[in-house]
């Protein structure tokens, strides 16, 4: 199964800004098990994620943590400390 974070992660032309944008995702990702990368793609250099938290295949409710148009994946981990209260 391919990772495709990791595979982000793993391109020598990616920037700075983005692969610490990435970095943010992957810690997330890393330090919370209910955390699933939903979606992963670049609008240009910039990447864009979607990751939800819960089980997306049996829950009544997950809560889903993605980018907005003002927003982007420099501020994850805030917005994952908030969807994490929110499935506590």
């Amino acid at each position: 199964m391919v990772d495709p974070l990791a595979e982000a992660l793993a391109d020598p032309t990616l920037s700075a800004e983005a692969r610490q944008k990435l970095q943010n995702v992957q810690d997330v990702l890393r330090a919370d098990a209910q955390a699933r990368l939903i979606s992963l793609f670049f609008e240009g250099d910039e990447p864009r994620a979607a990751v939800a938290f819960g089980d997306v295949d049996a829950a009544e409710l997950i809560v889903v943590v993605l980018h907005g148009i003002d927003t982007d994946l420099a501020a994850f981990p805030g917005w994952a400390g908030i969807a994490r209260r929110l499935c506590a």
